[in-house]
């Protein structure tokens, strides 16, 4: 079971994987939080331990309000998972660019922009806790896919977006490795490498394994499969 003192924050709860997260963190015992643009939509019974708090990840005042209120109300997370996502497609799939460049730039608001906000909130409090704690290991998840080493004209705002935050991911590994903070970029893959079946309770799975440390080690990008055992496996690339 984790300590009562870890926190994490979910920023984005989706009915798949960000649900998902919440529940199987909820389980191993951690204080959780979700944070989401109408957090009473959440009805789950499961998540009645949860702590929500409303966000809106395209505007940097609102995500800095949930990091204030997640802190004051459970403590500074030590685990910070950024599952938020928008995809504008276009029209025609030959025709990427078709799409208004309104649509683009909302979608990175939330895929790109909200992310560098998270990243900024999340680090400044990992580092309070390592001055308080050198043996803590925070961390920050990235819900990632393969869009930005695998292009697809119909996903030119996700991608984009995606491409972006592997970017920071791979920065902030880079820049703050040393201090003992961890970042990763985290993409399920199907068994032979390529685009995957999205699963809910797998993503979970691979971001606990990566939260306790068994999962992703010192690399910033995690690939991730499951075998016929149903077993979470990291994927070389």
């Amino acid at each position: 079971m984790a300590s009562a003192s870890k926190v994490v924050f979910i920023l984005g709860a989706g009915p798949r994987i960000g649900i998902s997260v919440a529940k199987r963190f909820l389980k191993d015992g951690y204080k959780v939080a979700i944070g989401k643009r109408n957090p009473q939509s959440l009805q789950d019974p499961e998540l009645k331990d949860m702590y929500s708090v409303a966000v809106d990840v395209a505007q940097p005042s609102s995500v800095a309000s949930a990091f204030k209120e997640v802190t004051e109300n459970l403590g500074i997370p030590q685990l910070v998972v950024y599952n938020a996502a928008l995809a504008t497609f276009p029209a025609d799939p030959t025709n990427p660019f078709d799409i208004a460049p309104d649509a683009f730039q909302q979608d990175i608001a939330v895929n790109a922009t909200g992310a560098y906000t998270a990243l900024h909130h999340a680090t400044s409090g990992f580092l309070q806790l390592k001055e308080q704690d050198r043996t803590v290991a925070p961390a920050f998840i990235a819900t990632g896919n393969l869009t930005p080493f695998m292009p697809n004209p119909l996903f030119v705002t996700l991608g984009t977006g995606k491409s972006a935050l592997a970017y920071l991911i791979n920065i902030a590994n880079k820049a703050y490795k040393e201090r003992g903070l961890r970042f990763y970029y985290v993409a399920k893959t199907s068994p032979e490498g390529g685009p995957p079946q999205v699963d809910g309770p797998e993503y979970a799975e691979a971001f606990l394994q990566i939260a306790k440390g068994e999962l992703g080690g010192e690399g910033w990008e995690v690939r991730f499969t499951v075998n016929n055992e149903g077993n979470i496996v990291e994927k070389s690339h």
